[in-house]
């Protein structure tokens, strides 16, 4: 699969505590790490890991953040012409990590900057991928205006809604599959979204224009709706040490694999075994798991 990533590229300063502080209080830490993330970088990387052909586009400032971000994208062979520099800082992100939850600021630099002028730019990008990867955190016109673009060019769109904010009927109308967990869904459709109520929600959404949409129930598991077919897996159990990037992976995992083999609950389940690696681990895209991992994390859950 080739699939084009049009997101964030952030690093990721993570401390992990025992417990979360209280407002004007100093706690110590236990873990300090500096990773490259952003949810377009992790998805990219969790999609190269995963076997997919993988290129992205993006802005990094002109520092050493910047550098970092693009080297470790080429790291992971991913193709970078569509990555530009600004000068101003590269986006940035300080994670706390407490027990198995995490709070996270984000500051996003360049990432702001990421305009349709480089879209333009880079629309042979566009012109020979499969599939079109973005989430909210660059620009939202930015997102609406690529989306439009691949769609002119008969590209999937794919939509991970985070951070969530109202999502313009524009858009919704362009986006073929819709990926957001029972937090985003709920913003978005108004009501209280649990998996006994995921498939009214889903159905909301359709009814705006989109496709299919995916929703995430983290340890509880995951639903698929499509307007005819319904799809629900559970988790598979671990015990979490941070959750970042959990949610990227699940994304990137379950569009590999469903233009592999276009079985949904095949999908869904891998995509689960993948995020559920990665809950097991510190950092984000340092946390990914490489394709033969999930493949021998489902076999030994098959054993079982």
């Amino acid at each position: 699969m080739n699939l084009l990533v049009i997101g964030s590229l952030n690093i990721d300063l993570v401390i992990k505590t025992e417990r979360q502080p209280k407002s004007g209080e100093t706690i110590r830490g236990t873990d300090f790490v500096t990773v490259c993330g952003g949810k377009g970088g992790n998805q990219a990387i969790a999609a190269a890991k995963l076997g997919a052909d993988v290129s992205m586009i993006g802005n990094v400032g002109d520092d050493d953040f910047g550098n970092m971000l693009v080297g470790n994208l080429k790291d992971e062979h991913i193709k970078v012409s569509g990555i530009s520099k600004s000068e101003v800082s590269s986006g940035v992100a300080v994670i706390n990590v407490f027990g198995n939850d995490n709070t996270i600021i984000v500051n996003s630099g360049a990432n702001g900057m990421l305009n349709r002028h480089h879209i333009d730019k880079c629309k042979q990008m566009i012109m020979q991928c499969d599939a079109v990867l973005m989430q909210f955190e660059i620009p939202l016109e930015t997102v609406i205006y690529a989306a439009k673009t691949a769609k002119q060019y008969g590209k999937k769109v794919i939509i991970n809604p985070a951070p969530v904010y109202d999502i313009p009927q524009e858009l919704l109308k362009y986006t073929d599959l819709l990926i957001l967990n029972e937090h985003e869904a709920s913003i978005l459709t108004n009501i209280d979204v649990g998996m006994d109520n995921a498939a009214v929600a889903a159905g909301i959404l359709c009814r705006l224009g989109v496709s299919e949409v995916l929703i995430t129930f983290g340890r509880s598991g995951s639903a698929y709706f499509n307007g005819n077919t319904a799809c629900i897996v559970p988790a598979y159990h671990v015990k979490a040490v941070d959750t970042t990037a959990a949610g990227d992976t699940y994304t990137a995992a379950f569009i590999i694999k469903y233009n592999e083999c276009g079985d949904i609950e095949k999908s869904m389940k891998f995509a689960s075994a993948a995020s559920a690696i990665v809950v097991t681990r510190l950092g984000a895209s340092v946390s990914i798991p490489a394709r033969a991992e999930v493949d021998r994390f489902l076999a030994e859950q098959c054993v079982r």
